[in-house]
């Protein structure tokens, strides 16, 4: 239907309900509630339509109602409201309660006339389309029963909505007016009431319009936007059940904690796979919705399923306090959780996705649940490491949207490697650069000296976990079931903040020298608050006594040992302190050892045939039984083969008794071949493509950064 004749027109409010028959005004869902209050803006409108009544002659104009026409089948069209959605609501429940008005006091005839003629379309038998106003789905069971005069069944929720206190307020006005004018004055007294309809036809651009609309009242939030154009131009039916299935869950989940707006840009990150800024997001979701719905050729539904597949992902990780996921992936992230990071979402969630996705064959998960509770470790280990050691973990904003394309790119749809990947993008491209994560070297010579009482967030964190272990031999030998109400513990000093002459006779060290043993690792532990506020500045005698009331923390158990506190006590303290935060929070690395992303490849020419695999750190692994033949075998390397019986001879040729791996492919290629072609030519993959063209550009990528032995 070409909707372009249609024209904007000035009419008055009787004569054009009238006219229109067989149409229905829909509230989208993508609309704001109805919010207009009966003590505000419905007393003004109630008070404009009192002075039209006083005075006969005048005439009020109320503004526009502009709405997108939508046919909905062969005998109603629906007027989907993009502008005027709280005047249209008030009016219709102005008609109603002159209805009503009309009907208490025996007026039955007239009562059905402002029905026929406004309230309903008398030739629908639908109840869903028989109504000339379909409300907000949150408002909509209410609106109906009051227009169908069923009031006597709202519940005392349904009476605290604006629909029902905005309806009783009008009817009490029109009530009190009733007693002066008769009913068909009251009537006729709205169609003084005028307004300029603006219908759009399905050519025009209705989100556009709608933005520009809201752009001069209260701004619309990235989400209202997202919403709006993904549920604008569809019908209400269809409008009602992505919304009721897809949309409003997600919101719901997102309303306590205002997080929507970041969920939908950590979402596009992991799409997109570059973090766009705020101020660009609706833009660039558009784009991208186009892309996948024309594209892709993607339905509405499919992309609004994926969507809030993600928002629980990152609701579970992100905003939640617990988690679903079962063991061990739950332990890592409830510890993950305590000091979140959220740049590392769009890596985060897809990982999820990847984990909660089924190999059509297998019916295995894409990726373990082992190695979804390492990738959590790792980045928690990060966050952690960087944060003790005082470095920014901003930075993750920056790298992590491209370290997860590559990342995605070099596992190629086989994760089985996947937490190693994570650990050569994070942590060995990183090394030496403003992004890395601290080795243990580096925690030992900052954490010595550093003032870790100013970073006492990320130190309570520590703390807690090496409390969560018996130790033996410096090494976590098993959980400590003794389960402390951490929520009561804070970091305490054990030589006080400020300084008595105790002390100071004590260490017998300057002020200066004070001030640097004040608020180093050695110096510091958990103490109940009220034991914090016992030991205060008092000797070590005291406070030693103060905290044995509370020796299950197995943290104080070598300070209840000492006899006095003493700079040699907090030089040896910080360094076992140290090596524990080391051992919890693990430094990772791919090494020279790590199990590599292997290629499957394969030389055939003339009478050879090499069966090998090449790996990442462009090594190639030659498998036993491959053969080959060469005019010239004197090449020393194929002696020294010969000569520790790696290989035989076998008609022409030679073939290999077991595995050999060469330092690259260019040298397997120039000893074991007579081709002088490129061997990323002459060699293929699995599926008898050339290297180039196949695995090239993914070994060269993985290449990087891997520690050489």
């Amino acid at each position: 239907m070409n909707n372009s004749g249609l024209k904007p027109e000035r009419q008055n409010l009787l004569s054009y309900l009238n006219l229109i028959n067989n149409a229905q005004f829909v509230i989208p869902v993508f609309q704001r509630n109805y919010v207009w209050q009966a003590d505000r803006q419905v007393k003004k409108f109630i008070d404009d339509y009192d002075r039209v009544l006083r005075r006969a002659s005048d005439a009020h104009f109320i503004g526009i109602i502009m709405f997108l026409v939508i046919p909905r089948s062969t005998s109603l069209l629906e007027y989907s409201i993009v502008d005027g959605q709280q005047r249209t609501i008030t009016i219709f429940l102005l008609l109603q309660a002159l209805k009503e008005i009309a009907s208490d006091n025996g007026n039955e005839e007239f009562a059905k006339l402002i029905s026929d003629r406004y309230l309903t379309n008398p030739n629908i038998e639908s109840p869903e389309e028989k109504l000339k106003l379909k409300p907000l789905v949150t408002d909509d069971e209410v609106y109906k029963k009051i227009i169908l005069g069923k009031t006597q069944e709202l519940s005392e929720t349904d009476k605290k909505t604006n629909v029902f206190k905005n309806y009783a307020y009008i009817k009490k006005r029109l009530n009190e007016l009733y007693g002066n004018y008769p009913i068909e004055t009251m009537l006729d007294a709205l169609d003084r009431f005028n307004f300029v309809v603006i219908p759009l036809g399905l050519d025009d651009d209705a989100q556009e319009i709608f933005e520009t609309i809201n752009s001069t009242g209260a701004e619309l939030s990235n989400s209202d936007l997202i919403r709006n154009f993904i549920l604008m131009n569809i019908d209400s039916a269809q409008q009602e059940n992505l919304y009721t299935n897809y949309w409003r869950p997600m919101e719901k989940k997102f309303e306590s904690s205002g997080k929507i707006e970041s969920f939908f840009r950590m979402f596009l990150a992991s799409k997109n796979k570059v973090l766009d800024n705020e101020e660009d997001i609706y833009n660039v979701f558009r784009d991208w919705f186009n892309n996948e719905k024309i594209e892709n050729g993607r339905t509405i539904q499919n992309i609004l399923e994926e969507i809030r597949r993600y928002a629980d992902y990152y609701y579970d990780i992100y905003v939640s306090s617990t988690t679903i996921l079962p063991s061990p992936i739950r332990e890592s992230l409830l510890e993950f959780k305590k000091s979140t990071i959220e740049p590392t979402a769009p890596l985060i969630i897809e990982i999820y996705n990847l984990y909660e996705t089924h190999d059509s064959e297998t019916n295995e998960r894409l990726v373990s649940a082992d190695d979804f509770a390492r990738i959590i470790d790792l980045f928690n280990s990060y966050n952690i490491r960087r944060n003790l050691c005082n470095l920014r973990t901003g930075v993750l904003t920056r790298i992590i949207p491209p370290m997860l394309r590559d990342i995605l790119e070099e596992c190629g749809g086989d994760y089985k490697n996947i937490y190693n990947v994570c650990v050569r993008y994070l942590v060995d491209n990183n090394k030496g650069k403003a992004s890395m994560m601290p080795d243990d070297a580096y925690m030992r010579i900052v954490l010595r000296d550093e003032n870790v009482y100013a970073l006492k967030t990320y130190l309570k964190l520590a703390f807690e976990k090496i409390e969560s272990y018996i130790w033996e031999n410096e090494k976590p030998a098993k959980l400590n079931t003794a389960k402390l109400d951490f929520s009561n513990l804070s970091i305490e000093h054990l030589m006080p903040q400020t300084i008595t002459p105790e002390w100071y006779n004590a260490l017998r060290i300057t002020e200066d020298e004070y001030e640097y043993q004040l608020n180093r690792l050695g110096n510091l532990t958990l103490a109940t608050s009220s034991d914090n506020s016992k030991m205060s500045n008092n000797p070590f005698e005291y406070k030693k006594q103060v905290l044995s009331a509370s020796s299950h923390i197995k943290l104080n158990e070598e300070i209840l040992d000492k006899e006095s506190w003493t700079l040699d006590d907090v030089n040896n303290r910080t360094s076992r302190l140290i090596e524990r935060i080391c051992c919890i929070y693990p430094y990772a690395t791919v090494g020279a050892n790590a199990e590599l992303k292997k290629f499957v490849i394969d030389y055939k020419y003339d009478q050879c045939h090499i069966r090998a695999y090449l790996y990442a750190d462009m090594t190639v692994e030659i498998q036993g039984d491959s053969y080959f033949v060469r005019d010239d075998y004197s090449l020393p390397e194929i002696q020294e083969l010969i000569d520790n019986d790696l290989i035989i001879s076998r008609d022409n040729g030679y073939v290999f008794k077991e595995s050999y791996t060469f330092e690259s492919l260019e040298k397997t290629h120039e000893i074991l071949t007579n081709n002088e072609i490129d061997c990323w030519e002459s060699w293929v993959d699995q599926n008898d493509l050339p290297l180039n063209y196949s695995v090239k550009s993914q070994v060269l990528k993985a290449n990087i950064g891997i520690k050489r032995s």
